[in-house]
């Protein structure tokens, strides 16, 4: 008669085996798509970016004006104030009272200056040579920049080469395991490549051009790595329930990766299709 722990390690044994299966075809079907080919080339975007820093504005009185100066990247255009904005009150730094007013807010080139004097009691009788101190303040300034991009027919090229780089690796985790141990270890070598796969996509310039669709086709991407993680936490705590339901959300992100790869131009087949 076989010993309950020989039992025990049997049946989450057979079943991270069918999970190891089924998660190196979902994967590689997932990575290897197949898309039109198309020249390597750039083109030039326009993008907004925001810069924010936060400071204090110190000065005496009503009359004396505090400066603050935010610095915007070189080739930095269009920049437009966010705040503080003018005429906007800034609160003590030792009360919930006004101590000071925004009076202009000057745009330079890549300078964006803003000029505060004292108001409320600072201007009271007495008080010119007290000096007065805001709360933080958050300075944000919205400008834009030129980019060079991939045009999205020279993304698609280079994440197909990419694709079928970890597409390889993958095919080559072996689609059954002996033991639980051996099951883990390729779940996590899995979860590896996919993470490697992941941050590849993510060095490609990618252009405004359905760029929505490729930040959810890389969101799924991620949350599929995680779920290959925890299903072989679970595996080697002997859990085969979280181990089927880490499957079962495993499946739901490629499903998701698919689609949005779709969407974007890939034209790849799923991981059920393909098993079917």
């Amino acid at each position: 008669m076989r010993s309950r722990s020989a039992a025990r390690a049997k049946t989450p044994s057979r079943r991270l085996c069918g999970l190891v299966c089924a998660a190196s075809l979902l994967v590689l079907v997932s990575l290897t798509v197949w898309m039109p080919a198309a020249s390597a080339a750039t083109k030039t975007e326009t993008r907004s970016e925001t810069k924010a820093r936060g400071t204090t504005f110190r000065g005496m009185g009503c009359t004396g004006v505090s400066q603050r100066t935010l610095f915007l990247p070189a080739d930095a255009f269009g920049a437009v104030a966010l705040s503080p904005q003018v005429e906007q009150p800034l609160i003590s730094a030792e009360s919930d009272e006004p101590v000071a007013l925004v009076q202009s807010v000057t745009i330079d080139g890549t300078e964006v200056t803003w000029s505060v004097a004292g108001t409320g009691a600072s201007c009271d009788p007495g008080l010119e040579a007290v000096e007065w101190e805001t709360e933080d303040v958050t300075l944000r300034v919205r400008y834009k920049v030129r980019v060079r991009v991939l045009t999205r027919g020279t993304v698609i090229t280079r994440g197909d080469r990419i694709c079928r780089k970890y597409g390889r690796q993958i095919a080559a985790v072996p689609d059954r395991s002996d033991s639980v141990s051996a099951g883990v270890r390729d779940l996590r070598s899995l979860a590896r490549m996919l993470r490697g796969m992941n941050r590849s996509l993510g060095d490609l310039a990618v252009p405004k051009e359905r760029r929505s669709s490729f930040v959810n086709y890389r969101s799924a991407l991620d949350r599929a790595q995680q779920r290959l993680e925890a299903a072989a936490d679970a595996a080697e705590d002997y859990n085969v329930g979280g181990l089927n339901f880490q499957v079962r959300k495993f499946g739901f992100a490629i499903d998701s990766a698919t689609r949005h790869a779709k969407r974007y131009g890939f034209r790849s087949c799923s991981g059920r299709a393909a098993t079917s």
